[in-house]
C-alpha cells in the first residue's frame, strides 16, 4: 500500500471552481489571505472552512512490512460566497455548484478520494450586510467527504523503549 498525499478538500474545491467558472487567480480565494474585493465590477469567489470533523478513525499495523497505518473520514462544510459590484454573482451563483458535479469536477474528487454531497445549503443572499452601496453577494454551503491517511514506520513489542515513569521519585518530606 503506498502513501496518499492529502489535498484539503478547500483547495480541491477552488481548483474545480476556477477551472469551470474561467476565473483567475485574484477573482477565488480562500479566506484570511487578506484579500479586499477591487473595485471594477466582475465576480469574486471567497472559500471557507465552517467546520471539519472525524467521521471514522482506524489504526492498524502491517507485520510484514512493519508498518503502522492512520486513517480517517473527514467531513469538512465549506462556504463558498459568491460576490459582485455587477449582476454576475447573481447571474452565475448556480455555475458555482452544478461545476462541482461535472466531468473535470467529478475526476478531481475521485482522484483525491473524496465526495461531494449533493445538496447544498439554500443560497443566502447577503446582501442586506452591505447597506447602501451593495454588493451582490450569495452563499451555500457544502460538504465533502475526504479520506486521510498517514503510515510510520512500526516497532514491535520487544523494540519498545520503557516509558518514562510520571510518578515523583523524590524522598518525602
Amino acid at each position: 500500500m503506498t502513501e496518499r498525499v492529502y489535498v484539503e478538500p478547500i483547495k480541491a474545491i477552488r481548483d474545480i471552481i476556477q477551472h469551470e467558472m474561467v476565473l483567475d487567480d485574484t477573482q477565488i480565494i480562500i479566506f484570511n489571505q487578506k484579500y479586499n474585493i477591487p473595485k471594477f465590477e466582475g465576480i469574486f469567489i471567497a472559500l471557507g472552512v465552517v467546520e471539519e470533523k472525524f467521521a471514522i478513525v482506524k489504526t492498524w499495523f502491517d507485520h510484514i512490512t512493519t508498518t503502522e497505518w492512520f486513517e480517517g473520514q473527514v467531513v469538512t462544510s465549506i462556504q463558498v460566497d459568491i460576490m459582485s459590484r455587477n449582476e454576475e454573482s447573481r447571474l452565475r451563483r448556480f455555475e458555482a455548484f452544478v461545476c462541482l458535479h461535472g466531468i473535470y469536477g467529478q475526476n478531481m474528487v475521485e482522484a483525491n478520494m473524496m465526495k461531494i454531497a449533493r445538496m447544498p445549503t439554500a443560497f443566502v443572499s447577503l446582501d442586506d450586510t452591505e447597506d447602501v452601496a451593495r454588493i451582490n453577494r450569495y452563499s451555500f454551503s457544502i460538504n465533502i467527504n475526504s479520506l486521510y491517511s498517514q503510515s510510520k514506520t512500526g516497532i514491535y513489542y520487544d523494540q519498545f523503549e520503557e516509558p518514562p515513569l510520571l510518578a515523583d521519585k523524590s524522598p518525602a518530606r
